[in-house]
């Protein structure tokens, strides 16, 4: 028995549904066939990273070196020369060829007449450099005539004499001597009253003068205008009188002994 038109028709759609999409076939087993992300960047080999690069800075501190003219203390400078040339890691060559250009005046003219054997090393230089220009020992009686400037401080003075001496290694009491013959007659006068034995000693006693000085001086300018002006009154009570008999009597005015008492007796 045949199936009726309408009935195959009906079968016919049903399988037409039933069937997949020849692209949903196609895609379906290409998405079952791509890897997961984790997978895909684990299998990428890692780049290493580059090396660190360590970039060292110079620790040498910047310091300057004033140049020598051979009038300051030659061995103060060289040592502050060798100590320059060690914060600079110069070697002992470099070091002689830059020594002329921290030189000035008649110092770097007494280098260029130096004789190439005297330039061979720093130690030559060195012995040469003193010979020069370091006091003699005449130097020593010259400091015992320096003198405290009428406006210079105690502390300047002291150490102005020290600085001149620094070139000789001198006794303290040396010292003492110098400093204590070189201060103002008044403050000496103080000093030498007091009887210091270290320089630190004879620096207290004079500054505790400096400072009682400007005081005493106010004094006796009191005392020198208050004469004057007796002086003055005694020309305009008597004007005859010659300045030479006021100034006694001004004088014996001051120093007028005391009054009798009647009980006082006499022999």
């Amino acid at each position: 028995m045949r199936d009726s038109p309408a009935l195959q028709d009906h079968c016919r759609q049903s399988s037409i549904r039933k069937k997949p999409a020849p692209q949903q076939q196609q895609q379906q087993p290409a998405l079952q066939q791509q890897p997961q992300l984790s997978e895909t960047m684990a299998a990428i080999p890692s780049t290493p990273a580059p090396p660190m690069t360590v970039v060292t800075r110079s620790h040498t501190p910047h310091v300057t070196l004033t140049k020598f003219d051979g009038r300051t203390s030659a061995i103060q400078w060289w040592l502050k020369f060798m100590a320059f040339i060690q914060l600079q890691a110069m070697s002992s060559q470099q070091a002689i060829l830059s020594l002329p250009f921290y030189l000035t005046g008649a110092a770097e003219a007494w280098f260029a007449t130096l004789s190439n054997e005297a330039k061979a090393s720093v130690e030559s230089i060195r012995q040469a450099f003193h010979d020069r220009f370091r006091p003699t020992s005449a130097h020593n009686f010259q400091l015992m005539d320096v003198r405290q400037g009428s406006e210079e401080t105690v502390d300047d003075f002291i150490f102005r004499v020290s600085s001149l001496m620094t070139d000789h290694p001198i006794d303290e009491g040396w010292l003492v001597t110098a400093v204590v013959k070189g201060l103002r007659p008044r403050l000496k006068a103080v000093v030498i009253q007091a009887d210091p034995k270290t320089l630190e000693g004879v620096r207290q006693e004079a500054s505790k003068a400096e400072l009682a000085d400007p005081l005493i001086a106010e004094t006796e300018d009191h005392t020198r205008n208050q004469t004057n002006i007796a002086m003055l009154n005694a020309l305009s009570n008597h004007p005859h009188a010659s300045l030479s008999s006021i100034g006694k009597c001004s004088t014996d005015r001051g120093h007028k002994p005391p009054p009798r008492r009647h009980n006082d007796t006499f022999t």
